[in-house]
């Protein structure tokens, strides 16, 4: 009798999980027409957080709610502080530097499985070292972007110069750009890298790309790399102010009368405006209706903003 209801008990748990997730599942794809593939990772992660809360001391229904607290936040500035949580590696410096030590190849370049995912693995290395020692990473890294005899290296290094504020990165950046300048998939890659950065300045610095002389409207990959990548931004295309929003919508009114396809490709970045909080919500509720207010769009653009706004 004992084990039955031992049994029962974690039946009635585990079927307990599954409905939680299960019924998230369900309030995201209401909220926002979306499923979220990613539900799994979450479970995990939010799970992640409370052992750790515990390992650091706290009480197991204090770390119960300040982890509940963290998963039912719409700050997209939260949002992005737990992903960095995720790559936290300050304990495992000396480890990832001497793994993308190990996985320095001096033989010649060769496009087979494994040498790309050594020059894959290597630059994950990177990341995690420059997250965990900024001084000593950023070193490493200019040490690779000079050295690197590929481009999956150059733009790993790349990557994690542009992600750190630094007086060297925009020497860095601005080299990258010349260096390169003729090679266009080369080029969209390094107008969406700088579109990505999570800082403030970065809704001027895609401005001011956009009078850039590699970058024209008139060219969409170039447009998908700069302007899609921003909205990809987190944490500066929702900005609380709307200002992010605000480019999108320009960019989407300007280009529809040309380019109605790219214009209701981008767009598609406010489907799940309903999941941010209130301020924000409001902000990208104004934009729509004020996209959904121009007297010529496209039957693209409007079935986009339709449905947005619902």
């Amino acid at each position: 009798m004992g084990e039955f209801l031992h049994q029962l008990a974690s039946g009635v748990a585990l079927g307990g999980v599954y409905a939680i997730m299960a019924l998230a599942l369900v309030m995201i794809y209401q909220a926002t027409q979306l499923i979220n593939f990613a539900q799994g990772e979450m479970a995990m992660f939010s799970t992640f957080i409370s052992w750790q809360l515990m390992q650091w001391g706290l009480d197991y229904w204090l770390a119960f709610l300040l982890t509940l607290a963290c998963g039912e936040s719409d700050n997209p500035n939260v949002t992005y502080l737990l992903e960095q949580l995720k790559m936290s590696t300050a304990n495992m410096g000396s480890l990832i530097d001497d793994l993308h030590a190990e996985l320095a190849d001096s033989s010649p370049f060769s496009p087979d499985a494994a040498a790309a995912g050594r020059r894959a693995l290597r630059n994950v290395a990177l990341s995690l070292f420059v997250d965990g020692d900024v001084i000593e990473g950023l070193e490493l890294a200019h040490r690779q972007l000079a050295d690197a005899d590929n481009m999956t290296e150059r733009l790993g290094a790349l990557t994690a110069i542009a992600l750190k504020p630094d007086d060297a990165r925009e020497h860095a950046l601005d080299a990258f750009g010349r260096r390169f300048a003729m090679e266009p998939l080369i080029l969209d890659k390094w107008f969406a890298l700088q579109a990505l950065i999570p800082e403030r300045a970065t809704l001027e610095r895609v401005r001011g790309l956009m009078n850039h002389r590699g970058f024209s409207l008139a060219n969409p990959n170039r447009v998908r790399a700069l302007i899609g990548g921003f909205t990809a931004n987190q944490t500066q295309f929702n900005r609380p102010d709307g200002a992010g929003f605000g480019l999108l919508e320009e960019v989407v009114v300007f280009l529809d009368p040309t380019n109605p396809q790219i214009s209701a490709r981008l767009l598609t970045a406010m489907r799940s405006w309903r999941s941010l909080e209130g301020g924000r919500r409001g902000h990208a509720a104004a934009m729509l209706r004020r996209i959904a207010a121009q007297p010529s769009l496209s039957p693209d653009v409007r079935d986009i903003v339709t449905r947005s706004l619902g």
